[in-house]
This record gives structure tokens, C-alpha cells and sequence, in this order.
């Protein structure tokens, strides 16, 4: 194999020094035969535009011609009424033709004046001739040259503003501030279970049962999915599901305070939410916001409110939500704490 390998390098050689040099490529331009003459006088000297506004001002001059032909045939009295229908029609045909020819002009030489797309690559050509062989001389002297310092250019130094101003934000994280509202009194209540929530940020809702009273409730949250859920176990009468409202915050928005109504002797008597949106801090109440007896301070019964206001950060005012729940509740909702509000800083 080695021997055939040798013998045919050789031979490809031997082909260069009789036969020529072969590196240059010869390049031939090929001519299309076929005349395109009055094409390109037309593309040369006419636009589409102009093209399709003569052969519009042409057909209506031609109909108008044809429509003065037609009465003074008709005039003349020598045809009857299916001969000038017929001639009618054909007038007709005649220009509609017209402007369909106008268009097919127009339309060709507009395609014309715009470059298509890139084609497909055409077929890949057979492969060139073998060199010739080279030997690589490393014995001889290569001399080096250096360049001053004046010649070399300084490394262009990336904007990394954008970096160190990301580095020097801080992480955004949920904080809390203590504000401890009580709604209700659970103080004749000795027998009541004092009920703690798990640690969320805000809530979205209440869904409860009311019987004249407060009877049980549980509170809405978004879960780790994005979805509503109910948080936690339900507090009171777990029996009484006869009348079960909910009231929920739009898409969004969360609870920032709380209203109540309520009898020392048997509990909360009714619940309004008011919410607000999460990002903006704008007031988003929904159309029903309460559960059971409206609470109003012109009530007959005790009045109370647990309410997060904004806080300022950075001359930023940022909306917080009621959240650190808990409640004392027996068959009824006696009262409902809220131990912090929080807000995203």
C-alpha cells in the first residue's frame, strides 16, 4: 500500500511539471441567448406605478369611447334590442378584460423591481487537483520581530456598571413590623382555643359560616403553585356549613385591614375585608367585601379594625399586609389577632 501511495505522489509531480501550472482558475461568464430586449427597455424606462396608471387612463378613455359607439348605434335604430344587448355585454367583457390585463402588467413588473430570497446552494463541486508535495524546513533561521509599546493597542475595558449596580442592590425579601390588633373579645370565652396560623406573608380571603354569628372560618392564601387555597384547619363549629360565604381580594392583592362587628357574650358578628394590590400598593376592593353583619361604626354592636399602613423605604412608600393570625374560638369566632404587618423590601 505504501509503495502505490508513493508511486502515485510522484506521478501527480511529474503531471505538474509537464503538463503546467494548474493553480489559476479560469472563470467563464456565461450569456443568456434568449432576447430580453423590450423586457428591459420596459423595466428601464417604465415603473409599475406609471405603467399601471397609463393603462388605467387608456381603459377608462376606452370605455367612454365605447359608451358613445353604443348610443349612436343605438340611435341609428338599425339594430333591435337583442343586438345592442349583445353588443352591450361584449363592450362589457371587453373592459373588464382590460383591467385584468392592467393588473397582470402592473403586478409582473412590481415583483420585477424586488430582489427574492437567497436560493437553496447549488450541488457541490467535484474536488480540485492533489498539490504538491512540501517538506517543512525547520532548520533554517526564522527572524522574529516585537512590537513597542507604542504599536500595541490598550484592551478594551467592558461596561460593567450594570454588574456593580446588580451587585449593590440587595435582595428583596419579605420583612414585618409589629402592630398586634385584636379583633373581637374572647375575655368571657375561658373555654376558648387559642389557634395560631402557619407564618405566610399575606391573605387573600375568608370563606366562613354564618349563623347570626361567626360561626367558623378559615382564611385564603396563595399556595407554592400560584393557586388560592384555604390555610390551615377551620376555627369554630367545623359541623356548621349551612350558610358558608367567602369573600376574596382580586387577582394580585391581598388583605391590608381588617373590620369587624361583634357581642361580648357570643362573638363576631361580621367580617369586611379591604384589599390592596401587591406590587403597586392601589386600593382593589372587591364588589362583596363582607361576611355576615356589615361592620359599620354607626353599629349597634362593638366596633373594631386591624389595618396595615405603607411604609417608607428609600422615599418609596410600600404596601403591607396583615398577616401573624391567630384566633380564640369555641362553636364561634370570639376574636381574631393579627401580630405583624408585612411588606416586601
Amino acid at each position: 500500500m505504501t509503495d502505490l501511495k508513493e508511486t502515485a505522489d510522484y506521478m501527480d509531480a511529474s503531471i505538474g511539471k509537464y503538463i503546467g501550472d494548474t493553480e489559476q482558475t479560469e472563470i467563464t461568464n456565461r450569456t443568456e441567448t434568449r432576447s430580453q430586449f423590450m423586457e428591459n427597455l420596459l423595466l428601464l424606462l417604465f415603473d409599475w406605478r406609471v405603467i399601471f396608471f397609463t393603462l388605467l387612463v387608456i381603459i377608462l378613455l376606452s370605455a367612454y369611447a365605447i359608451g358613445v359607439i353604443y348610443k349612436m348605434v343605438a340611435a341609428s335604430g338599425k339594430f333591435d334590442v337583442y343586438a345592442l344587448n349583445g353588443i352591450s355585454f361584449a363592450g362589457h367583457i371587453f373592459i373588464l378584460n382590460c383591467f385584468l390585463a392592467m393588473f397582470t402588467l402592473s403586478y409582473y413588473f412590481f415583483k420585477r423591481g424586488h430582489v427574492g430570497r437567497k436560493g437553496p446552494g447549488g450541488e457541490r463541486g467535484s474536488p480540485g487537483e492533489q498539490g504538491k508535495n512540501e517538506e517543512c524546513d525547520i532548520c533554517s533561521l526564522k527572524i522574529k520581530t516585537f512590537k513597542t509599546d507604542s504599536e500595541t493597542q490598550d484592551n478594551v475595558m467592558v461596561d460593567d456598571s450594570l454588574f456593580s449596580k446588580t451587585n449593590d442592590m440587595k435582595t428583596k425579601k419579605w420583612k414585618e413590623k409589629t402592630i398586634n390588633k385584636i379583633l373581637g373579645d374572647a375575655k368571657k370565652c375561658p373555654q376558648c382555643k387559642n389557634d395560631k396560623s402557619a407564618d405566610i406573608s399575606y391573605i387573600t380571603g375568608i370563606i366562613a359560616n354564618y349563623d347570626k354569628m361567626i360561626t367558623s372560618l378559615q382564611y385564603l392564601y396563595i399556595n407554592a403553585d400560584g393557586k388560592t387555597d384555604t390555610l390551615g384547619n377551620i376555627w369554630g363549629d367545623k359541623e356548621a356549613k349551612l350558610n358558608i360565604k367567602q369573600v376574596k381580594c382580586p387577582k394580585g392583592s391581598a388583605i391590608y385591614r381588617m373590620d369587624s362587628v361583634f357581642d361580648y357574650d357570643k362573638g363576631i358578628k361580621g367580617l369586611k375585608i379591604f384589599c390592596k394590590n401587591l406590587e403597586t400598593g392601589k386600593t382593589t376592593d372587591p364588589a362583596i367585601n363582607f361576611i355576615g353583619e356589615e361592620p359599620l361604626q354607626s353599629s349597634n354592636f362593638k366596633y373594631a379594625s386591624a389595618k396595615c399602613g405603607s411604609v417608607n423605604s428609600n422615599n418609596t412608600k410600600l404596601p403591607s399586609f396583615l398577616s401573624g393570625l391567630s384566633a380564640k374560638h369555641d362553636k364561634q369566632i370570639h376574636s381574631l389577632s393579627f401580630k405583624t404587618c408585612k411588606y416586601f423590601d
